[in-house]
């Protein structure tokens, strides 16, 4: 009974770092997109708080600067 807990508890952690990985590569792509220095604001992120840094890219994150993919 005590190994499902370990197993569970792995899986938990494994879920979170996947979370945490995809979060990253997201706000890579997105810093991109918008012209801002992707590995700056990825770094600043992984290095504060994780959610609420995640949060608080999505408020002040710049909305004019879009690269439009259209041509």
């Amino acid at each position: 009974m005590e190994a499902l807990g370990y197993v569970i508890l792995s899986l938990g952690i494994i879920g979170v770092l996947c979370i945490f990985i995809w979060s990253l590569v997201w706000v890579y792509r997105d810093a991109k997109k918008r012209g801002q220095r992707a590995s700056l604001v990825v770094l600043l992120v992984a290095l504060m708080n994780w959610p609420v840094s995640i949060l608080l890219w999505l408020v002040i994150r710049p909305e004019n600067g879009l690269i439009s993919r259209e041509t």
